[in-house]
């Protein structure tokens, strides 16, 4: 059941990305967000990376999460979250990552 949710909500946002206008950054923070939430959970590498498919930005994104260690508390694991997302925020608004349409 933990899978299928999180199947949903990466397609979800990772579609979300290229439609989401003026705010992708937003979309690229949330996105980030949710994949590094996965990884502080315990889901497998390999579901992450089925979910991503040929999303370069998503497949980058699950890459650079699993590279990164697993915390234990929840008080790391929510730094953890939001060093995460804030990195990936932070490359795209300075345009080193590209989000299409």
């Amino acid at each position: 059941m933990r899978r299928l949710v999180f199947v949903l909500v990466v397609l979800g946002l990772a579609i979300g990305i290229s439609y989401a206008g003026d705010d992708k950054c937003k979309s690229v923070e949330d996105l980030a967000e949710v994949i590094m939430g996965c990884r502080q959970s315990g889901v497998a590498m390999s579901s992450a990376m089925k979910v991503a498919d040929d999303e370069p930005v998503t497949r980058a994104m699950v890459i650079d999460a699993w590279q990164r260690p697993m915390y234990n508390t929840e008080e790391y694991k929510q730094r953890s979250i939001q060093r995460f997302k804030d990195d990936w925020y932070m490359q795209c608004v300075t345009g080193k990552i590209i989000i299409t349409d």
